[in-house]
This record gives structure tokens, sequence and C-alpha cells, in this order.
């Protein structure tokens, strides 16, 4: 059985990439934690906690909302945990915001914009679970999604939230640098049939008023295609290409994205932009699965029990999967050999050796943590655990003419 991809292609400028070095290697604290390999005791993990989230008891969530630690050789190479905060602009407190996507800014974009700025990132505030988990920090409810710019250590500068549109409910928004512009991608529900549902592509503009305020709002829609989602973006050579991950078998795509051709009883589902890897000449794609949760515990969470994989994908014109890594999670920086149980990806950026992977934890909280990118490939290429034929691919493009005319 053959899992058919397709390819969505826009002709548009070449990337023009930023400066991406600094020292390998180093903690996303930098000065202020110790990296995981390091935390040998429960006295060092929670002076770290309190330090970045001093409010926060150990155990922040119910004990049912952790499972066990995955892929313990490649944990060990993670930094801790970088958590983004987002205040509330009433001063009432900080926002619940999760899933945040990152990217790196080209130089240009973030010299016009707060002094220091290096990174963007989006971070989701619509329809928490932060209740549903039990998390046991007060924080504000909010709607939409605010885009926070992050300094070389990725503390915050600057904040806005993303204006209201006709696309204000755009949920999990994913950044994507084309040239100079700033791409966004998002799922839109629609209000009345939940099941139905749109993923659209548009711009994304950073802005400095005259006071000196910074603000973010989407400008024009370049796609927009119905009942789709955990489409990723890449770029190769002078072409936008749309990662369409769908199971031809079925009717219900956007549920079954990408499968495994093996006796793997789960789906796998693409999370993020791949990351183009020059020297592998392949991309970087993180996919995810989960269990499902008790249908019995209203308290559960009906995904339950997440776990991401990392795949290679070849830069070729066929873009043959090259390996899928074994699944594994992100030890929480609470709950030592644990993971929380829902977890997801949001994107990956490389800085020199190191790649900066953010995730939302538990549909409430969101994440950064840091792994040098040979301990990543590494896992990928371990021995005996994962098969470069698991997956199939097969690609298809589309004249950009074709896409615009069919956005909805």
């Amino acid at each position: 059985m053959f899992f058919p991809f397709a390819v969505v292609v826009l002709s548009t400028a070449l990337f023009e990439s930023g400066r991406v070095s600094v020292a390998a290697g180093d903690a996303v604290c930098r000065n202020d934690c110790h990296v995981h390999g390091d935390v040998k005791s429960s006295v060092l993990l929670q002076q770290f906690v309190w330090r970045s989230r001093p409010d926060v008891p150990m155990g922040n969530y119910t004990e049912d909302s952790y499972i066990s630690l995955v892929s313990q050789g490649l944990s060990d190479h993670f930094s801790l945990q970088k958590l983004l905060l987002v205040s509330d602009p009433n001063g009432t407190g900080t926002l619940v915001g999760f899933n945040p996507s990152v990217v790196l800014l080209p130089p240009e974009v973030a010299f016009e914009l707060v002094p220091g700025t290096r990174y963007a990132a989006a971070v989701r505030h619509y329809k928490d679970q932060c209740s549903r988990f039990g998390f046991l920090r007060d924080r504000v409810q909010s709607n939409g999604s605010t885009v926070v710019l992050l300094d070389e250590d990725l503390n915050p500068v600057g904040a806005a939230h993303i204006e209201a549109t006709n696309r204000s409910n755009c949920q999990d928004v994913r950044l994507f640098v084309l040239g100079k512009q700033l791409l966004a991608s998002c799922v839109v529900y629609e209000e009345l049939f939940q099941w139905h549902f749109h993923w659209t592509l548009q711009q994304l503009h950073l802005d400095m008023s005259s006071g000196m305020s910074f603000t973010a709002h989407f400008g024009e829609v370049l796609a927009s295609y119905e009942d789709q989602k955990n489409l990723g973006l890449m770029q190769q050579d002078d072409k936008l290409q749309v990662l369409w991950f769908m199971n031809a078998e079925s009717a219900d795509v956007y549920t079954q994205p990408l499968s495994l051709v093996s006796e793997e009883p789960h789906q796998l589902h693409n999370n993020m932009n791949p990351l183009y890897l020059p020297e592998e000449g392949a991309y970087l794609c993180v996919i995810h699965t989960y269990e499902q949760g008790s249908t019995e515990d209203e308290s559960t969470f009906w995904r339950h029990h997440y776990y991401h994989r990392f795949v290679l994908i070849n830069d070729d014109l066929h873009h043959g999967v090259l390996r899928t890594s074994p699944p594994m999670c992100f030890p929480s920086a609470v709950k030592e050999s644990s993971c929380e149980t829902v977890q997801f990806v949001m994107s990956i950026v490389r800085d020199g050796g190191d790649l900066l992977i953010s995730y939302g934890i538990n549909d409430c909280e969101a994440a950064i943590v840091r792994v040098p990118l040979s301990a990543v490939l590494t896992f990928l290429r371990g021995e005996g655990e994962s098969k470069v034929t698991g997956l199939q691919s097969q690609w298809s493009e589309l004249h950009p003419l074709h896409m615009k005319q069919n956005f909805r």
C-alpha cells in the first residue's frame, strides 16, 4: 500500500539566509540555568523551576498528565526548557500561550523592529486545555495568537496580538521566512460547522508605529484549502513548496495525513515546516503519533500520549524518505523520567551546530529546547531501530496560478 504526497509550488524570490552562528551546544537559558545533563538532583531541578516559573510548584499538572520518557539517549542532549511567557496587555497577569512556532528573522527585517530582535515566535491562546490537565498556575485566557519578538538568548523583547481580521481564529500559526517576507499558515475552523476547516497561507506583517509600538497583522491570502491541515512549507531553489501529506486510501485525508507502511499501529502526522540541511542533501521533518485517551474520563484529553519521530526527506525531485527515527518525547522540567502527555512540535530553527525545537505542552504552555544537530542525526541513524522502507512518498506540482484560483 502506498500513501502519496503532493507538493504545491509558488513562484517567488530566493530565500536569503541570515546569520545563524553562535557557540554550538549552549543551553537555551545560557547563564541562568543548567543544561539537562548537569541536573543531577531534585534540588538543582527545583532551583531552575523556581527561577523560570517562580509561582509553579513541582508537578504542575495532575499525575495522569505525564507519560514515561522514551529515547533516554537522545533526551540527555536536550537543554532544559525555556518557556515563552506572554504578558496580558491589561497588566492582570500572564496569558495562556502554547504551540509556539519560531523563525530566525533576516537581519534586515529584525533591524526594523525592537532593538535586539533576532527571532519571532507565534504563540497560540485560543482554546487552551490548562484546566483539563489540572494546571496549578493562574493564567488569563484569550483568543487568537500573539507574535513575540525574541533576542539571541530567546528572551522576549516585544509582543503584539495579531490584529483581528476575518481570519482572527487562525489556530496553530506556523511562521516561514521567504526572502524578506514573513509568511504564516494556520487552520481556520468554521464557526457553525467545526468539522469543516481551511488550511490558509497568508503574509504576516510586523511593523513599528510612529510611537515605537510593535504591531502584527495578516496580509494577502496566498492559498487556502478546504479540510486540510498538517501541511508544511519547504523551499527548493526559487520555489515555495507545500508539503501535503495524505492517505490515498482514506476519504478523511486530514485525519490520516501520513502512515507507516508497516505494522505500526498508529497514524503519523506532519508537525512543522521542514528544515533544509544542505550537508545532508535532505530536509528534516518531525511527525507525531498519539494514542487515544480514556473515553470514560472527561478529564482526559481524547488524543493522549503524543510521541514524535524525526524524518529525513531527500532534496531531489522525488523527495524520497531516507530515514525515520524511533519515537521520542521531551523530558519534563518538573517530573524526572517523564514527559507531558501532550507535546506538540511546531518548528525547528537551526542555530549553528544546534537545533532550537519549539513545542506546546498540554495545550497550555510554550517551550523551546536546544539540542545538537549531530545528536539528532545519530538518533536518526540508530542501528536496527528504524527502517528506511518504513515510509513511501510521491510528489506532484501545481502551477501557482492554479493555486491562486482555487483558494477559498
